[in-house]
């Protein structure tokens, strides 16, 4: 999420199919995003990429100067719906209201992700290899490219990575808020089958 600044985003992310890679077999995933901007914010959207991005339906714009909570409401549970959305993670810090709203009026459970290298260094580190292996459906999201481009990754002292902008001026809320969705996909993963549900037992 991001409330302050004028990007605002909610990720939704799906396990899919298991994929044989090699001797294992990985899981894949499939990952939307809506993300909403002020029309009277930082950004002019009527220059590009803003522009192009609204009208390909990538980028939601709010006739507001700030982050139009409502909008994100509605469109959340809109998504709920759709697709009996199980769990929601969010930043304690800067959506302690919007953790209330989605327990109390949407029925989900919420976890608090505190934006920390130990909060994010398996989902980073997972989501950085699936793109790679290419087990990622983003639908080529020319948006979440962007942000992508402009993640950079911090280590501390114990080797544990965090999602982290390069430049002051560029945005990476949106890829931020797919990590935090990809982790609760980890989270809730179901056990990996077993090949004896398969097969069956091999009888020696």
């Amino acid at each position: 999420w991001g409330w302050k600044d004028d990007l605002a985003a909610s990720a939704y992310v799906f396990p899919l199919d298991w994929v044989d890679m090699g001797e294992t077999q990985k899981r894949r995933y499939a990952v939307i995003a809506d993300v909403w901007i002020p029309t009277h914010g930082n950004r002019d959207t009527n220059h590009e990429p803003w522009r192009q991005w609204i009208i390909d339906g990538h980028l939601m714009p709010t006739d507001s100067e700030w982050t139009d909570t409502e909008a994100i409401y509605r469109t959340i549970d809109m998504r709920r719906k759709m697709y009996s959305i199980r769990s929601v993670a969010f930043d304690p810090a800067n959506a302690r209201e919007f953790g209330s709203k989605c327990v109390n009026e949407y029925g989900m459970e919420t976890y608090e992700f505190y934006q920390t290298p130990k909060k994010y260094n398996e989902p980073l580190r997972e989501l950085i290899t699936a793109l790679h292996e290419g087990r990622v459906i983003h639908g080529g999201n020319p948006l979440l490219h962007w942000c992508a481009t402009n993640l950079v990754s911090k280590e501390d002292s114990a080797g544990l990575i965090m999602p982290w902008k390069g430049k002051a001026q560029d945005k990476i809320d949106p890829i931020v808020a797919v990590l935090m969705a990809f982790s609760e996909a980890m989270f809730c993963e179901p056990k990996k089958p077993s090949i004896y549900e398969s097969r069956g037992p091999l009888v020696i």
